[in-house]
């Protein structure tokens, strides 16, 4: 069900967004509400995965350092945000979480 909402509200903050209503995309919190469900998501799985190996913990939580420097460092104000650029410190957020 999470992963639903989230699909249905990525896909219109994608939608909105290409059709140059970033203001609404940004601010309607229905339309970002599917990063609320990528974190929600990670807390209702991660109760039932076995513990990470404590290399593979440290290379997720690399990982998701990495991701969220990337998007400080590539996205600007030029580029229409949220989109699909959102998608960068969200799941590098996930990763570190994890």
């Amino acid at each position: 069900m999470v992963g639903a909402l989230a699909f249905a509200s990525f896909a219109g903050c994608v939608y909105f967004t290409s059709y140059n209503e970033t203001n609404y995309a940004f601010y309607f919190t229905t339309l970002r509400a599917w990063e609320f469900a990528v974190g929600g998501s990670v807390t209702l799985i991660l109760p039932f995965v076995t513990r990470l190996p404590a290399l593979l913990a440290t290379g997720i939580g690399i990982v998701g350092v990495a991701t969220i420097g990337a998007g400080v460092t590539l996205l600007n104000a030029k580029m229409p945000y949220p989109y699909y650029y959102a998608l960068l410190p969200v799941l590098g957020a996930a990763c570190v979480i994890v």
